[in-house]
């Protein structure tokens, strides 16, 4: 079982070195899976040594061995709960919606350490191999349940409006931790969550943050900046201007348009600058807005109660951009 852990660690070690090697842009996204990538790699650490001194009883000292195996199964809580914080940003980037799940979650993960570190350890003595047992035992597993529900209710709630590529990763990398937990706990002597985690992270890293699609992202974002640049006159005067509200008293949106121009407004910087369709202008208006003046500002909409639709643009108080 150790080569296997090694073997696993080289491979996420490798990923980690192109992962960070690669340029992408600064994201909170990104930036969670550079931090998960580093847990993951730890808890390998911690897994392969586990593996090694958890058969080793007679030489190896009592309180060196139950370290190693708090850190593991420690190490493995947390990257649980990083997949679930990942999960958690990518539907929010999509859907616009605040993450009401983080307070349980942190809540959950502060309770699991604690159990972690303070519960009782045992170790078990068979043929085919020693494990670690106790009532500690019992924190991750619980950990791996409380976080996987929550990542498929994140999962289904955002449904509609995550990318079929997103929803495939993320239904294979929830899949293939249940089914590695429910083997692990009915063959306890297999040791094999470092493989849950490593191909978890492979999941992740193929689809969702693979350097030549990142790289080519950037390349359009910048190229799509360049494009709107060349549109945008830079003598444009809005010193005394903070919200523009123009109110329509007619028909208002069709059922479900209003979602779709939200979502495309929110996610502006990932369209392409030369669309087709109906929604051009928005579009184009939405990016000059906030090329010039920066993120914060932009075009929404809100539905009248009465009826009809007002367009707000919010736009900062400044002098004449040079």
């Amino acid at each position: 079982m150790l080569r296997m852990e090694i073997a696993l660690f080289i491979i996420v070690a490798f990923v980690a070195c192109v992962y960070f090697s690669a340029e992408k842009e600064r994201s909170p996204l990104h930036g969670t899976f550079s931090v998960l990538l580093a847990a993951v790699l730890f808890n390998l650490a911690m897994d392969g040594a586990t593996v090694y001194t958890v058969n080793r009883l007679d030489t190896v000292p009592p309180l060196l061995n139950s370290v190693l195996h708090r850190l593991f199964l420690g190490s493995l809580t947390a990257v649980i709960y990083l997949f679930y914080q990942y999960i958690a940003i990518l539907v929010q980037e999509e859907t616009g919606k605040p993450r009401r799940l983080d307070l349980p979650a942190r809540a959950f993960l502060i309770l699991a350490l604690l159990g972690n570190f303070l519960l009782p350890i045992t170790y078990t003595v068979t043929p085919q191999g020693n494990y670690s047992s106790g009532p500690y035992m019992y924190v991750p597993y619980a950990a791996v349940a409380f976080y996987l529900l929550l990542c498929a209710g994140l999962l289904m709630g955002g449904w509609r409006a995550i990318h079929g590529k997103q929803r495939s990763a993320i239904g294979a990398a929830l899949f293939i931790e249940f089914t590695v937990c429910v083997l692990q706990g009915l063959h306890h002597t297999w040791l094999i969550s470092g493989m849950g985690v490593t191909l978890m992270t492979l999941s992740f890293y193929l689809t969702l943050e693979n350097p030549e699609a990142l790289r080519a992202e950037l390349v359009e974002q910048k190229m799509s900046m360049l494009y709107l640049k060349g549109q945008v006159n830079p003598h444009f005067l809005y010193n005394t201007l903070d919200t523009i509200r123009i109110r329509d008293t007619g028909a208002g949106f069709a059922p479900g348009r209003k979602e779709q121009i939200d979502a495309m407004l929110l996610h502006y910087d990932k369209q392409s600058p030369k669309l087709t369709g109906s929604s051009i202008g928005v579009l184009n208006v939405q990016k000059r807005i906030k090329l010039l003046c920066g993120r914060e500002y932009g075009l929404s909409y809100t539905e009248n109660e009465g009826g009809g639709v007002t367009a707000h643009i919010l736009l900062p108080l400044k002098e004449e951009l040079a």
